[in-house]
């Protein structure tokens, strides 16, 4: 890909959010929506890097009913799916169907087994 400006981001993909490849605060170690995830990570998530409330990360935790549920943003087209282990360090496993991004909000809900704590993560899967 083009990269001109030599920052690290495509050019097209500067020009498709913002407009220019050297817009205020989109280097790619910058934060152009200040939503804590930099415009190269953005970029390799296929994230909006101008909208806040677009990001891959998990947006909520919750216990209904004995199971953990979990919301996140997912981006169309991208393939996500949820993993836990007994420990942070893993091992991890997959404890979800791989589920594939709309460009809405995702629920993934987990019974609580016996063993506790448990650490979740969300991978994006190829």
């Amino acid at each position: 890909y083009a990269d001109n400006d030599h920052d690290g981001l495509p050019d097209s993909w500067e020009m498709t959010f913002f407009n220019s490849t050297n817009a205020a605060n989109g280097g790619a170690a910058q934060d152009y929506d200040g939503d804590g995830t930099s415009n190269l990570q953005e970029h390799l998530d296929g994230t909006d890097p101008t909208d806040s409330s677009n990001a891959f990360r998990i947006g909520s935790v919750s216990l209904s009913g004995g199971a953990v549920v979990i919301r996140f943003h997912g981006v169309t087209g991208t393939r996500y799916q949820l993993e836990q282990s007994p420990t942070v360090s893993g091992p991890w496993s997959g404890i979800s169907p791989v589920v594939t991004g709309q460009g809405l909000g995702v629920v993934l809900t987990n019974n609580l087994p016996p063993v506790s704590p448990l650490f979740y993560r969300l991978q994006q899967v190829p």
